[in-house]
């Protein structure tokens, strides 16, 4: 059993798959299409993530910090070369 599952190819997708479905309302039949992903994939992602929570939610809080922080640079620099 892994104990560290956040170097894994799953828990990117997972987390992709997760926070897509949850902008579509829970609704696994949108996202798949939405990700133009096949459904099977979709439905095991929500299970994998059920099995995993605390390490995907880990996963997608230290993504969404790392886009802020990206972000926050790019304007930083945008800033810059209004001076």
């Amino acid at each position: 059993m892994y104990t560290d599952m956040t170097d894994r190819d799953e828990v990117p997708l997972a987390g992709v798959i997760y926070v897509t479905g949850k902008r579509r309302r829970g609704d696994i039949a949108e996202t798949a299409d939405h990700l133009r992903l096949p459904l099977g994939l979709v439905q095991a992602a929500v299970a994998y993530y059920g099995a995993f929570v605390d390490e995907i939610d880990e996963w997608i809080k230290r993504n969404e910090h790392e886009a802020t922080h990206a972000h926050n640079a790019w304007l930083a620099g945008q800033a810059a070369l209004q001076r």
